[in-house]
């Protein structure tokens, strides 16, 4: 059990809870770390903020069949309820997935699909980068946002995932040793 506060708009909050932690190596090849919570929070809400409580969890399985290649599955959950009434007030969960894969030395590619459930959106990007030394990198990448309830053409809100930004971007970096 963790006994803790915070003040937030001038107003001291109970954040109580209770905690665990885990990590567990099943073999050289797979693992799963995570934890989950149980206790006070807060709804930050600049104007108006309030005492609350609900769970948090977030947990991740690690898989790496080889040396260059790491596969992480994640999931975190959150909910929360008002103290003075009970009255629940939402429930946010995440899933992500993450593949590295490391070519060679130099060369990496990488790939992250997220989907948010409560706000209905999709965020996924993939990354070829070149590090020739620590400090001097090439990165290539692409990000793909979409989301649900998008207003079509008719301005009717469309239940189907829309693309609604598309980023190609390059970075480059040198370091310069003296």
């Amino acid at each position: 059990r963790r006994f803790s506060s915070e003040i937030f708009q001038n107003k001291s909050f109970n954040t109580t809870a209770f905690q665990s932690y885990y990590f567990v190596q099943f073999n050289k090849y797979i693992s799963s770390e995570g934890f989950i919570r149980w206790g006070n929070q807060i709804y930050y809400d600049p104007s108006a903020p309030f005492q609350g409580y609900g769970w948090m969890t977030n947990h991740t399985l690690s898989i790496a069949p080889t040396n260059q290649l790491k596969i992480n599955l994640s999931g975190c959950y959150a909910d929360f309820y008002r103290s003075s009434d009970d009255k629940f007030i939402y429930d946010y969960t995440l899933a992500r997935v993450e593949s590295i894969y490391q070519i060679n030395k130099y060369l990496l590619l990488r790939a992250i699909g997220e989907y948010n459930f409560y706000k209905e959106k999709l965020n996924s990007e993939f990354l070829i980068s070149f590090n020739y030394i620590p400090g001097t990198f090439l990165q290539i990448g692409y990000n793909l946002n979409a989301e649900k309830n998008l207003l079509d053409k008719n301005l009717l809100a469309n239940n189907d995932l829309q693309v609604n930004h598309n980023l190609f971007f390059f970075k480059a970096s040198y370091l310069f040793k003296r």
